[in-house]
């Protein structure tokens, strides 16, 4: 009976210690990716510009408009259209312009909130 005291009270003391959960949810959601499609057949590159080779998505050339994907940040890179901001595609691994992509809705700019990548 003394053993178990003891140890129910250490218990006690170390879960009076831990991080509350609030503040590791807070943490996840500075990492969420915003979900995202694009306009057309796009090509997703190894870097944020056109000169920048393509990646096979899915065993295709190119993200199709029927693809959800998260974007996790952006980089400004080669200009598409009047528009320099490139999506970075973590589950791809590859980038995509910004000119062709939109909320995962139909509201333009998939980029709200992202952070700017901090390397290709």
């Amino acid at each position: 009976m003394h053993f178990s005291l003891l140890t129910t009270l250490a218990l006690l003391s170390a879960s009076a210690m831990a991080e509350p959960i609030p503040q590791a949810s807070h943490d996840l959601d500075k990492r969420a990716d915003n979900w995202c499609r694009v306009v057309e057949n796009s090509n997703c590159r190894k870097g944020p510009g056109v000169q920048y080779d393509e990646v096979k998505v899915e065993g295709k050339g190119y993200i199709s408009p029927d693809k959800r994907f998260g974007v996790r940040c952006t980089k400004e890179g080669s200009n598409v259209n009047g528009d320099k901001t490139w999506d970075y595609i973590p589950g791809w691994n590859c980038w995509v312009s910004a000119y062709l992509t939109r909320t995962a809705g139909s509201q333009k700019y998939c980029e709200t909130g992202l952070p700017e990548c901090r390397k290709d």
